[in-house]
């Protein structure tokens, strides 16, 4: 593991918008990739949400080369594209018209990204969209299946965050055989969840793709790392144990919201490379 394969979730560089926790940077996604060079991160996940998503450069076709040029300039590599516009409009539990125009938007998404050479899609099935509230997996498997042949064909990994417990989202990933179907690890949402990280890391071994950086309390809230229950020694041994050599995104908490210790974007980032050099061994 290297500080080659450390990135950032987009976003994370800018002032919230809105109180927001996580959202696509509409003024200042260019500035974001310079900012990037300066520090000892090596890429970004682009945020796509529902929200404005007319203003998000993924979303349409004409500002592909933008995108792909401010990329290059900045020498910024876009790991992967974390689709939350399905958190809000979702894939499953909708009528049937909904669920084939959101269809129709990943597909879209899909091209959009490997147009600009983005090799992941992640989609996020937690909170509001958690599959443990999905009427019919069959069905939903089924839909998606359509997908992932697609971005098969176009070179593009899908993942999936869920919380579901480590046996029942590798049984999951199994019902999309012979398809293959990745896992994002959020080692934060795991600690929240109270799930082992040796038993969780070692059952998806063969399926993690990327991991987010995070720090949660136990049936709680996201907070700065090293404050909550994340076992980050445990994790990163686990990751070095499976031979994981992908990327890690920062999607740790914000300090600029609603903390009375204050701390800007910048400098909040600059502390969690520092907190992190102790787990990432440069080689």
């Amino acid at each position: 593991m290297t500080f080659q394969n450390l990135g950032i979730m987009q976003g994370r560089l800018s002032q919230p918008i809105e109180r927001r926790i996580q959202h696509f940077p509409i003024e200042n996604w260019e500035e974001e990739f310079r900012v990037i060079a300066n520090l000892d991160l090596s890429s970004i996940e682009w945020v796509y949400e529902y929200n404005k998503v007319e203003k998000n450069p993924l979303h349409a076709f004409e500002n592909l080369d933008r995108i792909k040029k401010i990329s290059k300039d900045a020498n910024v590599r876009i790991s992967s594209v974390v689709a939350d516009y399905f958190m809000e409009s979702k894939l499953f539990n909708e009528d049937d018209s909904l669920i084939k125009e959101n269809l129709g938007i990943l597909k879209t998404l899909l091209m959009n990204s490997e147009n600009v050479g983005i090799p992941i899609i992640e989609l996020p099935f937690v909170d509001n969209s958690s599959l443990k509230d999905c009427s019919d997996i069959k069905g939903f498997v089924k839909r998606l299946s359509s997908i992932v042949e697609i971005a098969s064909d176009l070179g593009i990994k899908i993942s999936l965050e869920t919380d579901l417990e480590p046996r029942s989202f590798k049984s999951l990933l199994r019902m999309f055989l012979p398809l293959k179907v990745y896992a994002n690890f959020d080692m934060g949402n795991s600690a929240a969840n109270g799930f082992n990280p040796k038993e969780e890391i070692q059952i998806l071994s063969e399926d993690i793709i990327n991991v987010h950086i995070k720090d949660r309390v136990l049936g709680g809230g996201t907070v700065p790392l090293g404050e909550g229950d994340t076992d980050f020694y445990e994790v990163f041994a686990q990751l070095e144990s499976i031979n994981y050599s992908e990327d890690f995104i920062l999607q740790a908490a914000r300090q600029d919201i609603g903390r009375n210790n204050y701390k800007n974007c910048v400098s909040t980032i600059t502390e969690y490379i520092e907190f992190l050099k102790p787990y990432i061994i440069e080689r």
